[in-house]
């Protein structure tokens, strides 16, 4: 019976230390995994922008090297935890000071993950803001431009409007040369019947 009870309780702690293991690794994992994905988001984000201002280069370079952190502590947190299960299971001595300092690096790579996230958010915050109002600029100096183009069209059209209608001007304008022929026509004529009556009373 006491063997019985002596393997539960070893069963149950092997079990515990096992899962505790487990999800700490997972941890472990799922951190070098999205960091490295944020990464490449991150230079995804950088590429999509059409303007990068300093801050924005600032955050990015924070950004990325938060991420960068949180890689290089979680593969060195691989190798101490080696260590630390060695350590653990020959008894030695520095057991606790291996523990202590793979709290240490936990703490620094989960701190260097979440300022990571943080500044990503920050950065996709103000660059899709950012992007936003360059295309409603954009569109608005467009509008602008095109209702400018509309007004000199129509300007243009009224000015040709105007030419046609007075170019008829010129067929009212008085000819100077046709009255004065007019008028020597007339002075001639008159002449003439004069000299042709004066003619006849001669006669």
């Amino acid at each position: 019976m006491q063997d019985v009870e002596k393997n539960k309780y070893v069963e149950f702690y092997s079990q515990s230390y096992a899962s505790f293991y487990n999800t700490t690794m997972e941890k472990d994992k799922s951190i070098l995994a999205v960091s490295a994905g944020g990464i490449g988001f991150l230079i995804t984000l950088i590429n999509f922008s059409k303007e990068i201002e300093i801050f924005e280069y600032i955050v990015f370079l924070f950004a990325a090297l938060s991420f960068i952190v949180a890689i290089f502590t979680i593969i060195h947190i691989f190798g101490k935890n080696a260590e630390y299960i060695i350590a653990l299971t020959t008894e030695s001595n520095d057991c606790d000071e291996k523990e202590c300092k793979l709290k240490i690096l936990d703490k620094i790579a989960t701190y260097a993950f979440y300022s990571g996230v943080a500044l990503s958010l920050i950065l996709g915050v103000t660059l899709s803001y950012k992007n936003i109002r360059m295309e409603v600029i954009t569109m608005s100096e467009k509008k602008e431009t095109s209702q400018a183009i509309s007004q000199i069209n129509e300007s243009a059209a009224g000015a040709s409007v105007i030419k046609r209608s007075f170019s008829g001007a010129n067929q009212i304008k008085p000819t100077v040369g046709t009255q004065s022929s007019g008028t020597n026509d007339s002075t001639q004529s008159g002449s003439s019947s004069s000299s042709d009556s004066n003619t006849s009373k001669g006669d």
